[in-house]
Parts: structure tokens; sequence; C-alpha cells
């Protein structure tokens, strides 16, 4: 066990000396540490991995991978309600109910069902009234309402505002979570350089 733990450690910081970063693919139980690339082809991620210092990207298809993860991002391979065979899904809220994403639609995945967010996009010259434009929000509505008290009316089609109801039902029951979302700050500190001449 002690030999294991070192070799583990090891490989840490070789690949820490190297600049990369320690990423993971989770299979049927089988963990393999490696460097991991995403790559949206025709609206289908692709998921690639790169093993120790090894110059090959070799593609890992949905059927042999459950999870692929850092600390920045997961993809979940997953049978979604309109796809016939496993896909990988970018996961942007893992829990007891998950958001994910496929082919720019939103699901939410509870641990009965999995269920597609309509969405709010139109079509050109197609007029769309304001009740099918918030179909999500009353899709969101149905799933949570008998776990969660939250206002749904300024909800919007995006990662942000989606995992909000999530964040707040996943802390009101003390789940665990984890938000895969970007967040960047809301100062920015400029540097700006003057140079004069004649």
């Amino acid at each position: 066990m002690k030999y294991l733990l070192s070799i583990l450690f090891s490989g840490f910081i070789i690949m820490s000396l190297y600049g990369q970063s320690v990423d993971t693919l989770l299979y049927g139980g089988d963990t393999t540490l490696c460097k991991i690339m995403v790559k949206n082809k025709k609206n289908d991620y692709k998921v690639f991995i790169k093993k120790n210092i090894s110059v090959d990207w070799n593609e890992i298809y949905p059927d042999y991978g459950d999870f692929a993860f850092s600390e920045n991002f997961c993809y979940i391979s997953i049978e979604l309600p309109d796809t016939e065979k496993k896909v990988w899904a970018k996961c942007y809220f893992k829990g007891k109910i998950s958001l994910l994403e496929y082919k720019y639609s939103y699901y939410l995945k509870t641990p009965d069902k999995i269920y597609k967010l309509a969405s709010n996009k139109v079509k050109d010259n197609e007029s769309v009234s304001q009740m099918q434009k918030s179909l999500f929000k009353g899709q969101m509505i149905a799933i949570l309402s008998d776990k969660l008290d939250y206002d749904y009316s300024k909800l919007q089609y995006n990662t942000k505002s989606l995992v909000l109801p999530l964040i707040k039902y996943h802390q009101n029951n003390n789940f665990t979570y984890c938000d895969y979302n970007d967040y960047y700050p809301a100062n920015i500190d400029l540097v700006l350089g003057f140079t004069g001449g004649i």
C-alpha cells in the first residue's frame, strides 16, 4: 500500500514539474490519472486522454468512460432522453440533482429520471409567445416545487441561472455538490501605460 501511494505521489510531482494538471477518467470503479482534452465536434463532445508523458491523444468513447473531470470541468457518459446511445454530456452542476448540457440543450438528472428542459430558442420568422419562451421555468417548478420554495420568475436559460435553485436545494438539505460554472470576478484591475513622444 505504501508503495502504491508513493507511486501516485511521484506521478503527481512529475506531472506538476511538466506543468500538466492531473485530470481523472473513471470507468466501472477504475480511476485513470491523465491529461484530458475535450473538443466540440459538430455539436458533439469528444473526450481525449493522454497518459503520463505520452505525446499521443486517444479518444475515449462514452461506452468506455463514466466521468471525465478535473477541478474545472466535468463530462458524464450518459444516455439522454433524445439520444439512442451514450454520449458525453457536459456537467455544470453535480449533486443529488445535476445540470447537464448536450447540443445546446439543458437536462436535469434526478435519481429517478432525466428531464430535458425546453429551449427558448426562436427560429427565424417564427413568433413565440411568452408562455412558450418560459416553458423551462414551468418544468423547473414541476421538478423542484415539492423540494424547494424558490422564486423562478427571474430564471434564465443559461447555466449560471439554472444552477441557483439547485444550489439552494442542496444547501437547504446539506447535500454535497460541485458547481463547474466559471465565475469571473466583477472587479477587474486595469494597468494603463502612457508613453509620450514628440
